[in-house]
């Protein structure tokens, strides 16, 4: 393991004079941090396990790249013979428990192999140290959900110690070029962690400009430990995937969803180098916003979608809407025991269309009035994984749906073109509103048992919050 620490060291003393070289000169430098609360409600659920949280630094040039990411696995309760894509397999009754931390710090040459107007084909290897064991980040998110006021997770860790193990890792990729930047790729990659672990996945994108990338995947996994919260985490990571990242220049989120096992997970990132490129936004052809609001007297995560009609003050919207609540108790979960009490997952999205209109000339603000109609699905799951004298997995309700018309107002107060990088424009906004639904009597009987929702339901579903609006000129 020394020997891995003295190539490093070697590869930064070598890299930085390099630097005097354009293609080897820093362009990037990018700080963020992921949950799997951020995960797509309804094409995923909020395990609040597994791959629990990250933070994530990385230093790239057009040539090289360097990262350095801290990873937290959990696993709050699982038995032998559960599966993670069926939740009605029984478990042998024996819930086992755990976790571990897994610090990675890695540097990479991106080597185009073939380049043309048409065609590409580059090769990405790696090699880093990883850091696995105990790092107290269990510290760090319990230190979190006191300031959330969630209850902590307290969990034994795998091992005491931590260990220095090699990291190699690669990825093949070929793409074809077309007409409007379009680009679609088809690769490989594996990450290879010493005597810990194997991961490698095939994968086609599509993407627009590097603005917008959606990726279809199928991935594999080898423990080489006896740690099993590492098994369990790759019960639910293997498979095919699906992620979509949304590259703005300064603001970049990834959302990654396994399809069979429903395993979600988000990352946010900001790209500080960014703001010194010089911009080519000169108007939007489309707008994506991102919102947090308090509606059912829990917080709610909205991706919005609009493009302009011509030259009109009137846009086109989609939107999804979708319950961002962690797992708790009817009551709250501070004050329960998780081996009497079962917990609950609560999964009700929104998915409308509309149309947008705004009042353009008031400067410096813009308001806008949204009026959309869609469907509301309500779910919800009960985790039973962490009790005592059991061996089920969950019990998922029947889904309930409702119609419903929608109204927001709202107020961007900061002006179009302010904030400005690369081929992004960004927005700050305040709104409110409020859904009215048919069928309330309905669904507030559906959740009255299992959730503490049911007083809030009625015809009327108030909300208010904050967000950010990304205008793209393609």
């Amino acid at each position: 393991m020394e020997r891995c620490v003295l190539i490093l060291l070697l590869l930064y003393i070598v890299i930085f004079p390099l630097c005097a070289i354009s293609s080897w000169m820093p362009n990037s430098l990018n700080f963020g941090m992921g949950n799997d609360m951020w995960s797509i409600g309804s094409f995923t659920y909020n395990m609040d396990d597994q791959l629990t949280f990250s933070s994530h630094v990385s230093l790239s040039a057009p040539i090289w790249k360097m990262n350095l990411d801290m990873l937290a696995f959990t696993n709050r309760g699982w038995q032998e013979g559960w599966i993670a894509n069926d939740y009605k397999s029984l478990g042998d009754g024996k819930t086992f428990s755990g976790r571990y931390d897994d610090t990675e710090i890695s540097f990479s040459l991106m080597l185009d192999l073939i380049k043309t107007n048409k065609y590409f084909l580059k090769f990405t290897p790696s090699i880093g140290l990883s850091i696995v064991g105990n790092q107290r980040y269990g510290n760090i998110q319990n230190g979190f959900h006191k300031l959330i006021k969630i209850a902590p997770v307290y969990l034994d860790y795998e091992t005491e110690n931590s260990e220095a193990k090699l990291i190699l890792k690669g990825e093949l990729e070929s793409g074809f070029i077309f007409p409007l930047g379009t680009i679609i790729t088809i690769g490989t990659d594996f990450h290879y962690i010493s005597k810990f672990s194997a991961i490698e996945s095939i994968y086609t994108s599509i993407q627009n400009n590097n603005n917008f990338i959606l990726s279809f995947s199928y991935f594999f996994a080898q423990s080489y430990t006896s740690w099993k919260t590492q098994h369990y985490y790759f019960d639910y990571l293997r498979g095919p995937a699906i992620e979509l990242k949304i590259d703005s220049g300064l603001i970049s989120i990834i959302y990654f969803s396994n399809i069979k096992t429903k395993n979600g997970y988000g990352i946010l990132s900001f790209d500080i180098l960014s703001l010194f490129n010089t911009s080519t936004w000169k108007s939007s052809d489309i707008n994506l916003a991102f919102s947090r609001s308090k509606q059912l007297n829990s917080p709610y995560y909205d991706v919005k979608l609009s493009i302009p009609i011509c030259n009109s003050d009137f846009d086109y919207l989609i939107s999804i809407r979708y319950l961002a609540d962690n797992q708790s108790f009817v009551d709250n979960e501070a004050f329960e025991n998780p081996k009497i009490h079962p917990r609950y997952r609560k999964s009700y999205n929104s998915f409308l269309a509309g149309i947008r209109y705004e009042l353009k000339n008031i400067n410096p603000f813009t308001p806008y009035i949204d009026l959309c109609t869609g469907l509301i699905t309500w779910q919800v799951k009960i985790q039973r994984n962490m009790m005592d004298d059991n061996n089920i997995q969950a019990v998922i309700y029947p889904m309930r749906y409702s119609a419903l018309i929608d109204l927001e107002l709202g107020l961007k107060i900061i002006p179009e073109g302010f904030i400005k990088t690369n081929n992004s424009d960004f927005q700050i906004f305040i709104f409110s509103g409020f859904s009215f639904i048919n069928n309330p009597n309905e669904i507030r009987t559906y959740l009255s048992d299992v959730t503490d929702n049911s007083e809030y339901i009625s015809h009327f579903l108030m909300r208010f919050g904050l967000g950010i609006e990304i205008g793209f000129d393609l």
